[in-house]
């Protein structure tokens, strides 16, 4: 008979456990093109690991110029008039089949011929080039605007690879799904242009994956706007807000409008077009993008693409959602139900180091409570299981930290300004080699040196020592020879409220970067050297291994805890490798929120 563990137990158990959680998570999460081309207004960094679907096309240059989707191993679905001829009222297939699809990259290649700055950039080092064997177009897609009735309907095409590509397709929206609701919240993503100029003219593509919240439009409000051209071949997708200009613009046609479902998407449409005559050609909050609906069009899709995989919106028995909380030394683990489980078995690791997986069954309860000693640090996740055995099921892994005084959490309410005339005046920048120190000067502590195995110890020193510190002014940092011990150091920087601050002419890198990075606010002087670049260890060099390979996990589940977006992660492996160091540039800096807030 299955028991519910106490408290007491919980406790002493974790406390004399050493592992790491390691669980396979599963992941559900345009140079033809003549017209319609549309990058992502007001987007976000996105990253393929959390979108391994998002693929774009290439033309014979390596320029990206339409955006798509992997719907099976062999198929990608996209826009029909990418492969428009020069003219734009016929399909050019033989033009089309010399461009490329590339998957697996956060960058793409883009046309800088008309940009005032060279935005140049290369393709993620695991990127996938796979040829085109065929483009099936829609049979009923007629583009010549002097004959056709709609030259906007049936703006579909499917492409088959050569090759197979083992990455995680999308799934598509059924067509005997029930209609996407008005307000329904919805995500595109794609490479196009992020402006439009003075001459309404779309500018400024994006080199790196954008993605943009939207709201569905229903297909009456969408007609009136566009004058009775949509048809049920279409699904619309506006602005969150009312005079929200987020759009998709010239780039990102053929690209993914998609519709979260538990911890996977389901893609409902496709880029076609969008803008009025009256207003800009893209951004404008009074005309919402229209996507060609896969519902509608999934038995033209059904019928080429083998393999595509079909779904509803309506969700399955949703994994365990598991939260975490913290009072004092008190930890909380909570999760929501999971339909027809008997109980749940616990798995537990300290954070951040890979160790074996330790587990406990604690029956039918779905919350238990435990005191920790300052600085614990674990992942946790729960396996539902049933009469029958443990299911596939798993939570989301979360981690919690207790900090080392509870008291200081949150507690230090270090001002930008505060900040800033800490980091000012004189400090010693030049190098060294030395083990790391904290030297205190009233409420900041000057950060020098080569951060080491006894980080964490001095972190730990500084926090229960010296409660009237508030910034860490991080003068010189060469980077870390002990990356466990660095995440622990940094994880309580921001556990304990600290500021950080690289003075004019400071330099840091590598684990010195990440610990900036843990400060709750941070500012950079002038002239400052902030460094990344690829890990390694032994014959390893991180951006070698394949995303999905276990040892990426510690690294992105720490910069998530610290508030910062996981995919910086893969920035810094794809800047330099191990043996080279990069420099970010100002543009860098913005895009990856250096500065806080």
């Amino acid at each position: 008979m299955k028991s519910r563990i106490s408290n007491q137990i919980l406790a002493s158990v974790l406390l004399s456990m050493l592992a790491h959680l390691v669980m396979a998570q599963g992941k559900n999460p345009i140079g033809v093109e003549t017209s319609g081309r549309s990058e992502i207004i007001n987007g976000a960094v996105g990253s393929t690991s959390t979108y391994p679907w998002i693929v774009h096309l290439a033309d014979f240059e390596g320029t990206q110029f339409c955006g798509a989707s992997l719907i099976s191993p062999t198929w990608v679905l996209t826009a029909a008039h990418c492969f428009l001829n020069v003219d734009g009222d016929a399909v050019d297939i033989p033009r089309g089949a010399t461009s490329t699809i590339v998957l697996n990259s956060d960058t793409a290649r883009i046309d800088i011929s008309s940009l005032a700055t060279d935005l140049a950039t290369d393709l993620a080092t695991d990127a996938i080039v796979a040829q085109i064997g065929q483009i099936i177009v829609h049979p009923s897609y007629q583009p010549d605007i002097a004959t056709s009735p709609n030259y906007n309907d049936f703006d579909i095409a499917l492409v088959e690879l050569t090759a197979a590509v083992n990455l995680q397709p999308v799934k598509l929206l059924s067509g005997d799904a029930p209609a996407v609701p008005a307000e329904t919240m919805a995500l595109v993503m794609g490479w196009g242009a992020t402006e439009v100029d003075a001459d309404n003219m779309s500018i400024k593509p994006s080199t790196t994956l954008l993605t943009a919240n939207q709201k569905i439009v229903s297909n009456e409000t969408c007609s009136s706007i566009y004058g009775g051209d949509i048809t049920d071949n279409m699904i619309c997708a506006g602005g969150v807000t009312a005079t929200d200009t987020t759009d998709t613009c010239q780039g990102d046609s053929g690209g993914p409008l998609t519709i979260a479902k538990g911890n996977s998407f389901v893609q409902v449409g496709l880029v076609s077009f969008g803008g009025t005559e009256t207003g800009p050609t893209c951004g404008d909050p009074n005309s919402p993008g229209v996507y060609a609906s896969v519902a509608a069009l999934s038995n033209f899709i059904a019928q080429h693409a083998t393999g595509a995989t079909f779904t509803t919106l309506e969700e399955d028995n949703a994994a365990p959602i598991l939260t975490t909380s913290i009072s004092g030394t008190t930890v909380t683990i909570s999760w929501t139900a999971f339909a027809g489980a008997s109980g749940y078995n616990l798995f537990y690791a300290p954070f951040p180091a890979q160790a074996p997986v330790a587990s406990l069954d604690l029956g039918a309860t779905n919350t238990i409570s435990a005191s920790l000693p300052p600085g614990s640090a674990f992942y946790v996740a729960v396996q539902p299981y049933t009469a029958s055995g443990p299911t596939a099921v798993f939570s989301n892994v979360a981690t919690f930290s207790v900090p080392l005084q509870a008291a200081s959490f949150g507690a230090k309410m270090v001002t930008v300004a505060e900040v800033e005339t800490s980091c000012s005046g004189v400090f010693d920048t030049s190098s060294t080699e030395q083990s790391l120190t904290l030297t205190v000067d009233g409420t900041r502590a000057i950060f020098r040196g080569l951060i080491d195995s006894s980080a964490a110890q001095k972190v730990s020193n500084l926090i229960n020592n010296n409660p009237e510190v508030k910034t860490i002014i991080m003068a010189y940092g060469p980077g870390s020879d002990d990356d466990d011990a660095n995440l622990v150091a940094s994880k309580l920087i921001y556990d304990a409220g600290f500021a950080t601050c690289v003075p004019d002419s400071g330099s840091i890198a590598s684990g010195a970067t990440d610990f900036f990075m843990s400060g709750v606010v941070r500012r950079l002087g002038n002239n400052t050297f902030l460094g990344v670049h690829s890990w390694a260890g032994g014959d390893v060099e991180g951006a070698d291994l394949p995303r999905s390979d276990p040892e990426h996990q510690k690294y992105l589940d720490f910069y998530t805890s610290i508030d910062v977006n996981p995919d910086f992660y893969w920035f810094t492996l794809g800047a330099a490798s191990s043996s080279n160091m990069h420099n970010m540039t100002s543009a860098e800096r913005v895009t990856w929120t250096i500065q806080r807030p």
